[in-house]
């Protein structure tokens, strides 16, 4: 695929490496009391330089065990809700023999 052209700007420049969305408060700046709350698209290496590589790890862990558990009920609603009109239609009469 070829570079697209974004339509809006991220507030940091995209890094060549594996990227997280973060949800909260980021990168504090001077005048900001509280910290940037919003989301922000973090590569990998500055989340190891901001918490290091053994809570990354963790973190990047417990969201894959999250997301597979995600998909898992989703899928198994999913299932269910397709299997639940079949189940509901009523039997087709059997031909009667002549």
């Amino acid at each position: 695929m070829g570079r697209v052209e974004r339509r809006s700007a991220l507030p940091q420049p995209r890094a060549s490496t594996i990227e997280y969305a973060v949800r909260g408060e980021w990168r504090q700046s001077e005048t900001d009391e509280g910290g940037e709350k919003g989301t922000w698209y973090i590569g990998v290496p500055e989340l190891v330089a901001a918490f290091g590589a053994t809570v990354v790890k963790e973190k990047i862990a417990e969201y894959k065990a999250a997301m597979a558990a995600a998909s898992d009920e989703a899928i198994e609603k999913a299932a269910s809700a397709a299997a639940a009109p079949a189940a509901a239609a009523p039997a087709a009469a059997e031909p009667a023999e002549e």
